[in-house]
């Protein structure tokens, strides 16, 4: 019995799983080779850090829908942003931008902890723990609010 996939390049694959909005590539189609330029990412603004959990009950918390979603967004965006690298291995510089709309106070530190998560979960590095740089920079007044990563090897 032949394959779903049988006869295609991984480019066939990944332009049919962009076409049905799964721009997310799975682990298994990831190439063996890791990028040699720094890893540079383009994320959307992320929902305010107020409505990011809700209580539940007995303090606990879980994340609110738009936090959810914000999630599911930038793991699309890094799945097409990546695709087809393995993991970065080694010691790692990330330098996070943080591109803000307005003038307001924001703790940066608290807006990347999300992100540095997904990251991991998304297999552009193996932990959290190979960063041994990290950086932050805010830009404010901006036009259009994003955030850019840049991910080095450290030499």
């Amino acid at each position: 019995m032949k394959g779903m996939f049988d006869g295609w390049t991984e480019a066939h694959v990944i332009n049919a799983m962009v076409r049905q909005g799964r721009g997310v590539v799975p682990e298994a189609l990831w190439g063996s080779v890791e990028p040699v330029d720094p890893v540079v990412l383009v994320l959307p603004w992320p929902p305010s850090e107020n409505h990011r959990t809700t209580p539940i009950g007995w303090g606990k918390k879980i994340l609110t829908v738009e936090t959810k979603a914000y999630r599911v967004t930038v793991k699309e965006k890094i799945g097409i942003q990546h695709r087809g690298y393995a993991p970065l291995s080694g010691p790692l510089h990330v330098v996070i931008e943080f591109h803000q709309a307005d003038k307001r106070r924001r703790d940066v530190q608290n807006l990347s902890k999300d992100l540095l998560d997904v990251l991991t979960e998304m297999h552009v590095y193996s932990d959290d723990s190979q960063i041994d740089w990290l950086e932050h920079k805010r830009f404010r007044d901006c036009t259009q609010p994003y955030i850019q990563l840049t991910i080095a090897r450290l030499t």
